[in-house]
């Protein structure tokens, strides 16, 4: 599956709408595999998405990416790319890093940027690493500031309800006196 979300980023077209799949039988042509079609890009899965060995990416441009499993699980990708808007055409490796979103792109080698998939909403590539990091985490600050406040918020309500309760249940079992003087007499009340 992370061959499918390496994939979609090298697409450029996750963000826009989800995939429609399709699964496509032998032809003299071509071997049985899955289709992925995207809104700007097809991707042929082989031998099918869920265990993918190879990819092949088209692109409405006329850009392609023939990517093939580097390992057992398909963390890691290395292949063609052939007419991408952000890549020179060449043989490259998609490399996984020990953050599942993000995977750096090599040239024999060389790191030439970094790709970000944030999971339910799009994916991209970045030529360093902080720019990288900085998308994959956009907006997570303020979910967490939102959560703080409405934890802060539950919690606040828990100890006034139980400072409230406590009040109450101390008023209901104890006697008040209440004394008043008056020049030289003094009357007490007690309820």
């Amino acid at each position: 599956m992370a061959g499918c979300v390496l994939s979609c980023t090298l697409a450029m077209s996750c963000a826009a709408q989800r995939p429609q799949f399709a699964h496509l039988d032998e032809t003299p042509t071509s071997p049985a595999h899955d289709e992925a079609v995207l809104p700007h890009a097809k991707v042929d899965f082989y031998p099918n998405r869920t265990n993918p060995r190879r990819m092949i990416i088209y692109t409405d441009s006329g850009g392609s990416s023939d990517l093939t499993c580097m390992d057992s699980d398909c963390q890691n990708l290395t292949g063609q790319i052939l007419g991408s808007t952000v890549l020179p055409d060449g043989t490259y490796q998609v490399i996984r890093t020990d953050d599942a979103r993000l995977a750096w792109v090599q040239q024999e080698g060389i790191t030439l940027g970094y790709m970000v998939s944030r999971t339910g909403t799009d994916s991209a590539f970045f030529k360093t690493l902080p720019e990288a990091q900085d998308y994959e985490h956009k907006g997570e600050t303020i979910k967490l500031v939102g959560k703080i406040v409405l934890i802060t918020l539950v919690v606040g309500i828990i100890v006034f309800a139980a400072a409230a309760g406590a009040a109450s249940a101390a008023n209901s079992s104890s006697i008040v006196t209440r004394c008043t003087t008056f020049g030289v007499t003094t009357t007490c009340t007690s309820r």
